[in-house]
């Protein structure tokens, strides 16, 4: 919020000073000036607002606007597209967004600076600032209004000069009303001299004509909008200076004497009262008064077309900069500073972490990185030895030297390695590890904070690899509790856990887990996104759903990393294949809710995928997207990208949501010993109708792991990478057990 609001007021100051040098310019040529004031008001909230809606400085380019579809809270992410174009050339074009980039609040904002954290933690209070100002200035106008008309009801009305006017005590000569424009004189008016008079009234009556007290209406409500920002409040001045302007302008052109007319505003100036706030008056106040007799002295304007271009020439200038400036992060259309790859093959060294603490999805995954305090939620119960009931019996015994070699234990100490190469330099983190119980793995600082540095990261990543042993029960309220203790709050989560929490009275009963799952995350750290790394294990399935409605509810995710990952791939998921397969869920659910969603992970994920060589897109029961390419691949190009991403928009067919029937077709049609092939699975459930429902999901799992095994070798013909779209909770509310 205090990024927004500092980038709105700059750009409310450069349109200002836009108009300014415009306003030179329409004076020169003898134009009205008013116009310019009101478009520079309106530009100020409107360039502003649209850019902080749309701006999303790490779009590919791949594909169009998308309408806005279910959150994805599992390997999925909501990257959105935009672009910008120009008629200048690239190097002038280049130089000026490299000058405009010192000006760029969105780069003080990304930048190392131990200064502006601090004014983060005021987003809320200047939100509530501004709703406040804007709900006072609104009662103020309305509280003035409301007692104009008492006023106005009281006041007699007297024809003079032909016309009808209400007669005040003191106020006036002004115009009051939006729609039914009223002129009030005060009451010595009428026992002035009649050219006095005539003139003062005619002067009411151009306003009236002209319709400014409708324009003066129209900049009140503007600023209404953003009542705090001063740059507003300056050309809102300007704008009645330059109502006054030309009103006198359009007078004298009438014949009026300007000499007559400068006496005039001087002797009303002499007699003036205190002018209601959303009145067009004869007079301002007397500095503004002085500047409008000058200008009505000039008798004849002198055009001088050097200053007249050279002026423009600055207005353009100033308005391109406007334009070239990037608006700070908006949240789910945050600028992402240099994200994570989603992988590369190798293990980033530590000296690589990110330098911005700024939150931004990882692409494909959809996790939230960054931050300034990072927990991360380790669990070391006994369950984290095994995936199975068989695996945990064969480690379950074992010295605890020997137990550490588990091949689960060890997945979830590479993963959270990874993580911590992620942490920007600069932030501070904790790490909790929990079994029954819940402590700092680094000694002597629960409770607190530490600071990043490569040396306490490498230290907890020792601490978990070679001195934590898994044993215990999985107490994840004890976890959330340490979390909650520290101060400040953290603004980023990550919880390594393999299901659902677990206590001697809960091990062997699902509907209790259940229960204590739901009672335990209502204590989760307000205002932070948890993202769950999810190891699961066999025989709990309703733990990834159950992890679903945490992530959904704080903007985080789940993801499941692959078994065999490999020891040095990156945090992720490996985008090293030359060829991918997507398989996609096309039932009306997906339609209606997750369409957005999968859209834009589609075109995050090709973007993923530079080097692959073709792409193949079929529906969970193997029909094809583009029927001109069954059992080819389609060309990983620009101009096919873009066909492809146009032909989803209106893909339409028939989906029994049983991922196997697509998978195994594309297996058969697509393999070949050469290539390595990627397979991507969208879908929001499993079907409910009898003849899948009734297959268990091992027995489907078991179907696609037949087809995908090399009969002479047993390796895998191809990676299956499952993205869950669990539209509903976008139908619930982010409500799925009970």
């Amino acid at each position: 919020m205090s990024a927004a609001m500092l980038y709105m007021a700059a750009i409310g100051a450069l349109l200002g000073t836009v108009a300014l040098v415009t306003e030179r310019i329409f004076a020169q040529l003898g134009w009205p000036r008013r116009g310019v004031w009101l478009l520079s008001l309106t530009a100020s909230l409107a360039l502003p607002a649209y850019a902080l809606l749309t701006h999303d400085a790490s779009r590919p380019g791949l594909e169009t606007a998308a309408p806005p579809a279910s959150r994805e809270v599992a390997a999925a992410t909501d990257a959105d597209t935009s672009g910008f174009s120009g008629a200048f050339s690239a190097n002038w074009s280049g130089e000026l967004a490299a000058w405009a980039e010192q000006f760029d609040p969105a780069a003080w904002r990304n930048a190392r600076s131990s200064v502006w954290p601090a004014w983060r933690e005021l987003d809320k209070p200047l939100a509530l600032l501004w709703a406040a100002s804007t709900a006072a200035m609104l009662l103020i106008c309305g509280i003035a209004w409301c007692g104009l008309r008492r006023a106005a009801r009281r006041w007699p009305t007297v024809e003079v000069d032909g016309a009808p006017v209400l007669v005040s005590e003191q106020l006036g000569p002004a115009v009051l009303g939006l729609l039914r424009p009223h002129v009030v004189v005060p009451r010595w008016l009428l026992e002035a001299p009649e050219h006095v008079r005539a003139i003062a009234l005619r002067h009411e009556r151009e306003h009236v004509a002209a319709r400014d007290h409708v324009l003066l209406g129209v900049a009140l409500l503007l600023m209404a909008l953003a009542p705090w920002n001063l740059a507003l409040w300056w050309q809102l001045r300007r704008l009645r200076f330059a109502i006054e302007i030309d009103c006198d302008a359009r007078v004298t052109r009438r014949g009026t004497d300007p000499i007559a007319y400068a006496n005039v505003l001087l002797a009303v100036q002499r007699r003036h009262a205190a002018t209601p706030f959303a009145a067009i008056a004869l007079t301002e106040p007397k500095s503004q008064l002085e500047k409008r007799i000058r200008v009505l002295m000039q008798s004849v304007r002198k055009i001088r077309p050097l200053a007249i271009a050279l002026s423009s020439s600055l207005a353009a200038a100033l308005f391109v900069a406007t334009c070239v400036i990037a608006p700070p992060d908006n949240g789910e259309h945050a600028k992402r500073p240099d994200p994570a790859p989603v992988a590369t093959g190798e293990a980033e060294a530590r000296g690589a972490r990110p330098a911005s603490v700024v939150l931004h999805r990882q692409p494909v995954t959809n996790l939230q990185l960054g931050g300034e305090r990072i927990v991360f939620l380790v669990d070391v119960s006994g369950g984290m030895l095994g995936r199975s009931a068989t695996e945990l019996d064969q480690w379950r015994d074992l010295p605890p030297a020997e137990q550490r070699a588990a091949p689960k234990w060890r997945q979830l100490v590479r993963t959270f390695e990874r993580l911590t190469e992620q942490v920007p330099v600069g932030a501070r983190f904790q790490v909790i590890a929990f079994d029954d119980m819940a402590r700092s793995l680094i000694d002597g600082t629960d409770g607190t904070w530490v600071s990043a540095t490569d040396d306490a990261l490498d230290r907890v990543v020792r601490v978990l690899r070679d001195e934590v042993v898994p044993v215990g029960s999985s107490d994840l309220d004890a976890a959330f509790t340490a979390a909650r203790a520290l101060e400040p709050a953290p603004d980023n989560v990550f919880l390594l856990t393999d299901g659902l929490p677990t206590d001697a009275a809960t091990a062997d009963d699902p509907r209790e887990r259940i229960r204590l799952f739901n009672e335990t995350i209502a204590g989760a750290p307000a205002d932070a996104p948890v993202n769950v790394i999810l190891l699961p294990k066999e025989g709990e399935p309703v733990a990834a759903p159950a992890f679903w409605t945490l992530a959904y509810k704080t903007d985080g995710v789940v993801f499941a990393p692959p078994q065999d990952d490999g020891a040095d791939g990156a945090l992720g998921i490996p985008a090293d294949s030359d060829y991918v397969v997507f398989v996609v869920d096309t039932s009306g659910t997906m339609k209606y809710y997750g369409w957005g969603a999968l859209r834009r992970h589609v075109a995050e994920t090709l973007a993923a995928h530079p080097n692959a060589l073709g792409v193949q897109f079929v529906t969970d029961e193997g029909a094809y997207l583009l029927e001109s390419y069954r059992g080819a691949w389609i060309p990983n190009s620009a101009e096919a990208r873009s066909a492809v991403l146009e032909a989803l928009l209106n893909w339409n067919s028939f989906s029994n949501s049983d991922p196997r029937e697509g998978i195994v077709a594309a297996i058969e049609a697509m393999y070949a010993p050469d290539k390595r092939i990627a397979v991507y699975v969208y879908g929001d459930d499993q079907s409910s109708m009898p003849d899948v429902a009734l297959r268990a999901p091992v027995d489907m799992l078991e179907a696609i792991e037949r087809v995908n095994r090399v009969a002479t070798t047993g390796a895998r013909k191809v990676r299956i990478n499952a993205v869950a779209l669990p539209v509903v909770f976008e139908m619930t509310g982010g409500e799925l057990l009970s």
